[in-house]
């Protein structure tokens, strides 16, 4: 995997300075897909006027890519133990979040490998147990930064069909503003009833705005997410596809508070094509929950 990063970099750098998208979001002929999950806070949908698709979702905790010091980590707890001084350390990383996409079509599962600048700090204190013997006490705080050229990976079997640059300022990016300054001047359209106050809740507005340029299946790839509208559009080869409504049916949400997804296409694009769509949709889920740690 190390060598898929550095062999793909170089491009994803060239696209920062080389903006491709143009052109008005078409949203007139668009059909509306209703999108079910079964089970609140679970990250299984059920895209009804596609064939019946059933997707579904897992992300695994942040590993950690590159950067890891496990000598010094272990002379640090050493130290604190024998002296009962106190020690911290920070090491800069890369770290790596993986998620898996399940369909039940005949395509293939993807993997997606998601990877960002950060570090890991550690705090260590020596504490006594209850057998009155002494014992290191580390404090772990881990810093994800999605704002410095974080990169993600979408691999179909053993191949890999995508690849893009993660940018977390999309109506101010060279690369997106000409289509992100429509879509963050909207205001947010959900279809709610007046007794759902979530939107004026801070604590349930989770999702963040990002946005992702980069290649998928030989042909330019746009994703642009208004987490303030928990919509997300997807653009192919500079070409308005899709949006996705999100859903919010967290743990901190009432059952008759909760909002379903929704899944809006253009009626033009065939059913081949759709499933790619459906599943590049579900791919900003696992990228939102992995810049909001929701794991």
């Amino acid at each position: 995997m190390k060598n898929i990063v550095y062999r793909y970099i170089p491009f994803i750098i060239g696209m920062s300075i080389a903006p491709f998208l143009s052109g008005q979001n078409n949203t007139t002929r668009l059909d509306s897909v209703p999108v079910i999950k079964p089970k609140m806070n679970q990250d299984l949908y059920l895209f009804h006027g596609s064939g019946g698709t059933e997707i579904q979702f897992w992300k695994n905790q942040p590993v950690i890519f590159k950067g890891k010091k496990p000598l010094r980590d272990f002379g640090n707890g050493l130290l604190t133990l024998a002296s009962g001084v106190g020690f911290g350390s920070s090491n800069d990383i890369i770290w790596r979040v993986d998620g898996r996409i399940k369909c039940n079509d005949a395509l293939p599962d993807w993997n997606i490998n998601l990877f960002c600048e950060g570090n890991i700090t550690k705090d260590r204190e020596r504490v006594r147990d209850a057998d009155r013997s002494w014992s290191v006490e580390t404090d772990k705080i881990k810093m994800m930064f999605w704002d410095k050229d974080a990169t993600g990976f979408i691999l179909e079997g053993a191949d890999t069909v995508g690849f893009f640059l993660i940018i977390m300022d999309p109506h101010r990016n060279t690369l997106l503003n000409p289509w992100a300054t429509e879509i963050f001047s909207q205001k947010n359209t959900q279809v709610i009833s007046a007794s759902k106050k979530w939107s004026l809740n801070p604590k349930y507005s989770k999702d963040v705005d990002y946005g992702v340029a980069g290649r998928f299946r030989d042909k330019n790839l746009a994703i642009i997410s208004n987490g303030s509208t928990f919509k997300t559009w997807i653009y192919i080869q500079n070409e308005f596809k899709c949006i996705f409504s999100a859903d919010l049916d967290d743990n901190m949400i009432s059952k008759k508070d909760c909002v379903m997804p929704y899944f809006f296409i253009d009626q033009n694009i065939p059913e081949t094509e759709r499933r790619d769509l459906l599943r590049l949709a579900i791919m900003s889920r696992i990228i939102n929950q992995a810049m909001n740690k929701s794991f």
